[in-house]
């Protein structure tokens, strides 16, 4: 069975050159790899992809999901695993966690996790423990989850479920919005960012989140509001469970850009 990892890349040489030198060590299954890359990619990531890419696509609109769904149908690869540059995996049996429920033939469509880390991770991570428990009795995972790639399926539910056409950041979380109640999930198919995932990106993690959910939202503002009490309630029970009490003066600073980000996304439409 064919395993392709479609590698969604941005303009960062350090980065390209670590991903694409951690995919071939994982332990199983082969695969190949296919990277989809903006019209104006540097020489240095260009160099880093041409070594270990059996396929190159550009994507000049760089509306990625329709490149995604166009190289889909045109290639017969049989599982297909997205992965953004900015992130690798964990550990060697990354591939295989996340990839033999699909060629066994028991799921469609299996999402990992990312790696945690003592700060913003932290209330992403706290998010996704709580939602989880709300997975397993609704059979929907949350957007959440989504947000980073770290997806796999078959290409026969990919063709059945097209991805939107956005751009690179937005087109899994988009997809995800539609299609969260039929993709798996699997904790221990662990990635880990290679960049510092900074404040200012968690509040474009929820305006984009905003974005994509615009006309679906009735009362914004409430929302918002709501995000923020039940982020604090979260992560006070945690911290409480922890015994790190002092977390909450940050846990309110977080949230309280959580909440802003997605307020302000629902009504500023700008390309992240």
């Amino acid at each position: 069975m064919k395993v392709t990892v479609y590698a969604l890349i941005h303009d960062d040489p350090y980065a390209v050159g670590e991903l694409m030198s951690v995919l071939p060590r994982q332990s199983e299954p082969p695969m190949e790899i296919v990277s989809f890359i903006p019209y104006d990619l540097s020489d240095a990531s260009m160099k880093r992809i041409e070594k270990r890419s059996s396929a190159i696509i550009v994507v000049p609109d760089l509306l990625y999901g329709s490149a995604v769904n166009r190289a889909i149908a045109e290639r017969d690869d049989d599982v297909i695993v997205f992965l953004d540059s900015s992130l690798v995996p964990s550990n060697q049996v990354w591939m295989e966690r996340l990839t033999h429920p699909i060629i066994w033939g028991d799921v469609d469509a299996v999402a990992g996790r990312m790696a945690q880390d003592l700060y913003t991770n932290f209330f992403i991570q706290n998010d996704f423990a709580v939602d989880l428990k709300k997975a397993e009795e609704t059979g929907r995972l949350p957007f959440f989850h989504f947000m980073f790639s770290n997806l796999a399926g078959s290409r026969r539910f990919f063709l059945d479920n097209p991805f939107p056409a956005l751009y690179i950041e937005d087109f899994i979380l988009g997809w995800a919005i539609e299609n969260s109640g039929k993709v798996t999930y699997c904790k221990d198919a662990v990635i880990h960012p290679l960049i510092h995932f900074t404040a200012d990106g968690y509040m474009l993690l929820y305006q984009r989140l905003a974005r994509a959910l615009r006309g679906r939202v009735r009362f914004p503002l409430f929302r918002s509001v709501d995000i923020f009490f039940r982020g604090i309630w979260r992560d006070f029970w945690r911290m409480y469970q922890n015994g790190n009490p002092l977390w909450m003066f940050y846990s309110i600073y977080m949230r309280l850009i959580q909440a802003f980000g997605f307020y302000s996304g629902s009504f500023y439409r700008t390309q992240m």
